[in-house]
């Protein structure tokens, strides 16, 4: 399928650019397939037709949110990190409050 092509089949929905606003936001395979009425698969699909690389998210994702932990925890408390982050986000907390004391942004008691 060429960008024309995917154009044509879903212009109603915003064709190719779109779908290229949707990736930069780092939308989901579900997100984007709900949009423009297909699968997660053909999402994965199109990507690699038409970008030459498979569509995930999840990295990017990942690495702004830890980014993001930092630089609240390099304005407040570890107290006040502990009580914005340890409930909500174990997963992410953790390696964050870990990467604070490697970085001395926190220091252990």
């Amino acid at each position: 399928m060429t960008k024309k092509r995917f154009n044509e089949l879903h212009r109603h929905q915003g064709g190719v650019k779109q779908l290229q606003k949707m990736i930069k936001c780092l939308d989901s395979l579900e997100k984007i397939g709900d949009h423009f009425d297909m699968s997660k698969t053909c999402v994965q699909h199109w990507c690699k037709i038409l970008f030459g690389k498979n569509y995930d998210p999840r990295k990017e994702r990942k690495k702004l949110i830890i980014e993001a932990m930092i630089e609240f925890a390099e304005k407040y408390s570890e107290e006040l990190f502990e009580q914005t982050f340890k409930d909500k986000s174990k997963y992410y907390y953790y390696i964050v409050l870990s990467e604070c004391y490697s970085k001395g942004i926190y220091k252990h008691e």
